[in-house]
């Protein structure tokens, strides 16, 4: 069995870096001088970020009452709503070329069709953001979980959605 230290030493040899949802705090806390990209014996390796959070207003809009609920009473929550510039220079701040982005789940207590609003609308956004910087930005699909046959559909739509703006032919 492997250690997590073995796994991630040999992640940074095949060029996989990890980085914490906290990523964005510790960019403003640090000085504004460039940082230089992320090299593993003299080599520049690929630096992604795959924990990376965001919300879309349209969704969370979908809540109705619920909505001022969605969002923690946390420090950099605005952050989560990407304004694509500004999380790009934050990205280059602390040398992440990508970021693979998700949604935690406020959706799973609705009901089946708002749900199924509130996925569509947010997988939509998604692949809108990632077909925008497809070099810079990655994301993993929203799904109505608590609905399994729907859950199928959404993952099929994603599918899809990505293979096409990918620039892949559509199955």
């Amino acid at each position: 069995m492997t250690t997590r230290r073995n796994f991630l030493k040999g992640a940074a040899a095949s060029g996989i870096a990890f980085c914490s949802c906290g990523l964005l705090d510790a960019v403003r806390a640090q000085s504004k001088t460039a940082r230089l990209p992320v090299k593993v014996k003299g080599k520049r390796v690929l630096t992604v970020d795959v924990h990376a959070h965001c919300h879309f207003h349209e969704a969370i809009n979908l809540m109705g009452d619920a909505a001022d609920r969605v969002l923690p009473p946390v420090k950099g929550v605005p952050e989560h709503f990407i304004v694509i510039e500004q999380r790009l220079r934050e990205m280059d701040a602390v040398a992440s070329d990508m970021e693979v982005l998700s949604i935690n789940p406020f959706w799973y207590g609705k009901d089946r069709d708002t749900a199924a609003q509130i996925v569509k609308v947010q997988n939509e956004k998604l692949a809108e953001l990632c077909a925008a910087r497809p070099e810079r930005f990655a994301a993993f699909a929203s799904l109505a979980l608590q609905y399994p046959d729907l859950a199928v559909q959404q993952l099929e739509t994603a599918a899809i959605t990505s293979t096409r703006w990918r620039g892949y032919p559509t199955p």
